[in-house]
């Protein structure tokens, strides 16, 4: 007679069959687990990416208005926000007003930025303490400048940082911006650490129309950046926390609860009241000692029963000596 082949159950209430690769399939209830923690995971990830853009829009949005709003005030004197060989912490950005002589032979070109064929003019302005700072005069078509006012003068614009280096060099007698580093090569004097550029008024008086101003940067930037970039790396944790949850969750071995589970996944284990982890077979064993101890006893049989004669016969129940 030929043996058949048993089939794989399909009982849930009995273990779950292993895979191939000797690991135990993903049962149902683990993959909702699976599915509740990729869900939590990419709601708080997302949460955290939107924070960090959030951060970083905030800040620019009201720092630009904070420096639209400093462009508009009274001006103020250069020597009271900007010192030789210091930074200042709250002059650019904002008018100032200044004295000196422009220095006719110390002057570049600056190309306008998707202007084609307009141009910066940047002039160098001593001070009455000897050093020169560089004056955006206006913007010209073509490469030829009117030249600047002859004695001393009393400039008005506004006070402005550095600008970053050119992406391509630019020709002789041009920069590509208003470079400080480059201008402290060109020039011999001592350069004080910004430029003004001159408003509608100034450029107007000197037969140029006045250059368009970006607004600089507010201060705490870099500060911002780095909340920002916080919150990013809090994202990136949130998805390698998933990751790992979700993994254990498949596995049967996830944290997120506290029942156990038996190997298909679906059914808790439940634990007596003193989750006390007896061995296999003590019960047996003390059932077999207690029976041993019940045998220990000796029996009453008729042959030792206190009726028993002094010769030690047993006599019958129901008889009296006669």
């Amino acid at each position: 007679m030929v043996a058949s082949m048993k089939q794989p159950s399909d009982d849930p209430s009995l273990p779950a069959a292993a895979t191939p690769t000797g690991r135990a399939r993903v049962t149902p209830a683990r993959r909702r687990r699976q599915a509740l923690i990729w869900l939590v995971g990419l709601v708080v990830t997302g949460v955290m990416l939107g924070l960090g853009l959030w951060q970083m829009q905030t800040f620019r949005t009201q720092g630009q208005d904070a420096m639209r709003a400093r462009m508009t005030q009274a001006a103020v004197p250069l020597d009271s926000v900007l010192q030789v060989g210091e930074i200042p912490k709250d002059g650019y950005g904002r008018p100032v007003t200044t004295t000196g002589r422009y220095l006719p032979e110390q002057q570049v070109l600056v190309p306008e930025p998707d202007a084609p064929g307009r141009f910066r003019v940047v002039t160098a302005l001593r001070l009455a303490d000897g050093t020169v700072l560089p004056v955006v005069r206006g913007v010209v078509e073509g490469t030829d400048a009117p030249p600047p006012p002859a004695g001393e003068v009393t400039q008005t614009g506004l006070l402005l940082p550095t600008e970053a280096e050119p992406e391509s060099p630019a020709p002789a007698g041009q920069l590509g911006t208003v470079r400080l580093q480059r201008l402290a090569q060109l020039w011999p004097d001592q350069l004080m650490p910004g430029f003004l550029s001159l408003d509608d008024a100034g450029a107007a008086a000197q037969g140029m129309t006045a250059a368009q101003v970006d607004v600089p940067s507010a201060a705490g930037q870099a500060r911002n950046n780095g909340y920002a970039l916080q919150w990013w790396i809090f994202a990136a944790a949130a998805v390698a926390a998933t990751i790992k949850l979700s993994r254990d969750a498949g596995r049967g071995t996830s944290l997120i609860s506290g029942d156990e589970v038996d190997d298909a996944g679906d059914n808790p284990v439940e634990k007596s009241g003193d989750d006390v982890d007896e061995r296999p077979g003590d019960g047996a064993r003390e059932a077999t000692a207690e029976g041993a101890d019940d045998a220990s006893i000796p029996a009453l049989t008729r042959g030792n029963t206190p009726d028993a004669g002094a010769s030690g016969n047993p006599r019958e129940l129901g008889t009296t000596d006669r």
